[in-house]
């Protein structure tokens, strides 16, 4: 797992607004299918490809409607993405090829029927300079026979017949037939120019040397399409888009064991995650293309004064799970951090971290990871911003009515809720330490500095129902 020591490079990324003072879907109780691959069957695509090394954020080869004169055709274009990895830009061009159907040595498909002729209806932008291409190879055990390569240029703004006679294809029966569709040149360096695009639709083979009409090539008006989806938690990232296209294995699963409403995370290390080293974390982030730093996060602008949270954790040995968090402001430069590890909890229990400002962030980065042993796992709940400008009026509390911090604590505790009854002070016994009936406002000051260290009970008790947190105390 060394990719996570190179994990904490902060950057700047535009943000979508949400609440000053909180961050979206902190209980994890909202999820979404995400599209991880969309594959069009029979053919192999730039976007494809582009998902299967983890990047979902460009599309270079899409479905278009409508088509020719069918529902949908293909849209390839050449597009310029920077590549945060070397720091340059680079050109990627759109394109479509038949999927290895036949043997490892030979992109193609099965195809037995003698042709001489390619027909496809087109559509074109490609920037002067640059050429778009239609390649068909015909081979035969492994041999082309016929290889043709038909340059596209200029501009076609409405749908056009396009014949491309096959030299040599009329020889003899193939086993084995290529095309490729490409929206630049992309044999010769430099040639290749972002805006140049390509669309296809409705291609065929003729064989005009004889009378029999050659079969039909699979996929031919571009129709069927999969589109593959997993389960996420929204607003959260994690890289199980990659795993995925790589193992069709997924780390991150949604959880109906909560610690305060319907659904947790679930954060387990697996198999993949150690042999293809992919850190089995979550954040609220973005990993930049690169693969080896976080970037981003959500916009938040209070000063609380801990960030706390539930979790249980199941370690494989020794392992040991951690959440890191990064307060900063993209102008000043300011960096607030904080760590806290987890051990082994059966049921729930907090952590928390103590933070201190010297000035606003605009930002927050959060990251969790259940270990680097197979089989961890880690469930997380109920993040919350407590303390400092944050104010039980502004939802800090997360539809809960009791908050505790510090926790872990030394001499004084506060103790936050919206309506109490009564709240009481238990140790683990049972035994009543101190009990606050009618507590007046939503915050109540509790002195520790005289109690043993262990771990305690503040029970809220409100129109007869009682909620119940741990108060882990430390001198």
């Amino acid at each position: 797992m060394k990719k996570i020591i190179l994990l904490f490079g902060a950057g700047i990324l535009n943000l979508t607004a949400f609440s000053q003072a909180t961050i979206a879907n902190q209980s994890f109780e909202n999820w979404e299918n995400i599209v991880v691959k969309d594959s069009l069957d029979y053919w192999q695509t730039s976007t494809q490809e582009l998902q299967e090394q983890g990047i979902f954020d460009i599309s270079n080869s899409y479905l278009i409607t409508p088509g020719y004169s069918s529902p949908s055709a293909i849209h390839l274009e050449t597009i310029l993405w920077f590549d945060s990895g070397t720091g340059m830009n680079d050109t990627l061009f759109g394109y479509a090829i038949n999927e290895n159907t036949n043997n490892s040595n030979f992109l193609g498909f099965p195809y037995t029927d003698t042709v001489d002729f390619f027909s496809c209806w087109y559509k074109c932008g490609i920037v002067p300079g640059d050429q778009g291409l239609i390649v068909i190879e015909l081979s035969k055990n492994n041999v082309a026979y016929s290889s043709t390569t038909y340059p596209i240029v200029g501009n076609q703004s409405s749908w056009t017949l396009l014949n491309i006679p096959l030299l040599g294809g009329s020889s003899e029966e193939p086993d084995s037939v290529f095309i490729g569709l490409v929206s630049s040149e992309p044999f010769t360096a430099g040639v290749a120019e972002p805006g140049s695009w390509l669309e296809i639709d409705e291609m065929y083979f003729d064989f005009l040397a004889g009378s029999v009409t050659p079969s039909s090539i699979p996929n031919n008006s571009f129709e069927d399409w999969t589109t593959t989806t997993i389960n996420q938690p929204q607003d959260w990232t994690s890289f199980d888009p990659q795993t995925y296209n790589t193992t069709n294995t997924v780390y991150v699963t949604q959880s109906a064991t909560a610690s305060h409403l319907l659904s947790s995370v679930q954060i387990e290390t697996t198999f993949e995650n150690i042999l293809f080293d992919i850190p089995s974390i979550i954040t609220n982030g973005y990993f930049d293309n690169g693969g080896d730093s976080l970037i981003g996060g959500s916009p938040f602008y209070a000063q609380p004064a801990q960030v706390t949270g539930e979790y249980q954790y199941s370690p494989v040995f020794n392992d040991t799970a951690w959440v890191y968090v990064d307060f900063w402001n993209s102008t000043s430069g300011l960096h607030v951090e904080g760590i806290d590890t987890m051990l082994t909890s059966a049921t729930w229990s907090t952590f928390s971290m103590d933070i201190t400002f010297t000035e606003a962030p605009d930002s927050v980065l959060i990251v969790f990871f259940s270990g680097v042993n197979i089989g961890s796992t880690l469930l997380i709940d109920h993040l919350q911003f407590v303390g400092g400008d944050v104010s039980v009026d502004e939802n800090q509390m997360n539809k809960t009515n009791l908050v505790v911090y510090p926790n872990p604590v030394n001499s004084a505790a506060t103790i936050l809720f919206h309506q109490a009854d009564a709240i009481n002070i238990l140790d683990l016994s049972g035994k009543l330490i101190a009990q606050f009936s009618n507590p007046v406002g939503n915050k109540l000051e509790l002195n520790t500095s005289e109690f043993q260290n262990g771990i305690y009970l503040i029970q809220l008790i409100n129109n007869g129902k009682v909620e119940t947190k741990k108060l882990v105390v430390q001198h």
